[in-house]
């Protein structure tokens, strides 16, 4: 099972908001997501860095089955990628059906990163 972070935010000056969820997959018959974790909130660029302002953090509980296919592709610009394409769009949680790799992820800004965290000494 793999672990994966989606995040849908606007670049426009008009919207400030981000959606995100976080879910696990798991594959190769069919792609199961299994999400449990939906965060949203507004997003700032500050000094070129961008920044999260997390003001809903709540679990979230459903699984999801596709038929999928991983095979090469092009970008909106043209581009050679290789591509995700489900057998159906998935609106409320992925925004779309297709989806390109992402060669280096850690120049993706993950909004979870400072959301707060329960207190887990509370939990019993």
């Amino acid at each position: 099972m793999r672990s994966c972070i989606r995040e849908a935010s606007s670049p426009s000056t008009w919207s400030t908001e981000f959606a995100m969820s976080r879910f696990t997959w798991a594959t190769p018959d069919e792609l199961v997501l299994n999400f449990h974790r939906a965060l949203g909130g507004t997003w700032s660029i500050e000094g070129g860095v961008t920044r999260h302002e997390v003001e809903s953090d709540e679990k979230e509980e459903s699984v999801i089955r596709l038929g999928y296919e991983i095979a090469p592709g092009e970008d909106p610009f043209g581009n050679r990628v290789t591509q995700l394409s489900l057998d159906r769009a998935l609106d409320e949680h992925l925004a779309g059906s297709r989806f390109a790799w992402v060669d280096k992820p850690e120049s993706l800004s993950d909004p979870s990163a400072d959301a707060p965290r329960p207190d887990q000494s509370s939990r019993r």
